[in-house]
């Protein structure tokens, strides 16, 4: 039912819809062995968070970025439960919609030269993973945006550049364990002081992850993203340009 849905996330409660006891995502689903009758919903779910409906929203976000929660239950003065609220909710109420008039005719996606990728923000992270055939997490922001947002750790501006890690990756892993959003700076090859070998390193995000410039924003939200890709996830973007994206 929920993969027919246009949801991820589902809350879980357990007598009342007043006793929210967890989340379950839709990934988690699918990787599931239905083989095995013991499994249950509440084996799998998730921890949720609670907040009160007169917190304010920004705090509400640095709660969520705190605890690495996408997805937390809002609760009246009666302890009863209101709704709930994601982080995709607090980003468009914080900094506006991703969207603007102008990314109505501007492409999704585009190829330069050099394997230069230029992508609009509100590209689905998943999206770029199934294009690229890498894995960037997927379990707190849902855009490419969103993500270069909550790496950055600070309102963006043009220019910008941060790098963002794949799933698997020790700089992953640090980031997972770090309280609060990472104050990421732009990577910077290792200086050595072998001055015998000046050529310039070629980058590592082919193996590690991308390394993303902000190319536009709009009010407060990432617009725009520039990356360089590798030939081969270069002549797969191509294939995927002339088939046309949907």
């Amino acid at each position: 039912r929920l993969a027919a849905s246009a949801y991820s996330r589902l809350p879980l409660y357990d007598g009342t819809i007043d006793n929210v006891v967890g989340v379950v995502h839709l990934k988690d689903l699918i990787n599931l062995n239905f083989r095995d009758d013991q499994t249950t919903v509440r084996s799998i779910m998730h921890r949720v968070g609670y907040v009160p409906e007169s917190m304010p929203v920004e705090h509400v976000l640095r709660t969520m970025q705190r605890e690495h929660q996408n997805l937390v239950i809002v609760v009246d003065e009666y302890g009863g439960t209101s709704g709930m609220v994601t982080i995709e909710d607090l980003f468009e109420e914080i900094i506006g919609e991703f969207n603007d008039e102008f990314d109505a005719d501007r492409a999704m996606l585009q190829l330069h030269a050099n394997d230069k990728v230029v992508m609009r923000g509100d590209v689905h992270i998943a999206d770029l993973n199934e294009w690229l055939d890498v894995k960037l997490p997927t379990d707190t922001y849902d855009t490419i945006g969103g993500l270069v947002f909550g790496s950055l750790g600070k309102l963006p501006v043009v220019g910008d550049t941060t790098f963002l890690p794949y799933l698997g990756s020790n700089l992953t892993e640090a980031m997972r364990s770090e309280a609060e959003a990472i104050q990421a700076a732009p990577v910077v090859e290792n200086e050595s002081t072998d001055v015998s070998t000046p050529e310039a390193v070629e980058p590592a995000e082919p193996q590690n992850g991308l390394t993303v410039q902000v190319e536009r924003m709009y009010r407060n939200s990432v617009a725009e993203i520039s990356f360089t890709v590798t030939s081969e996830q270069a002549n797969h973007l191509r294939q995927i340009l002339e088939q046309g994206i949907e």
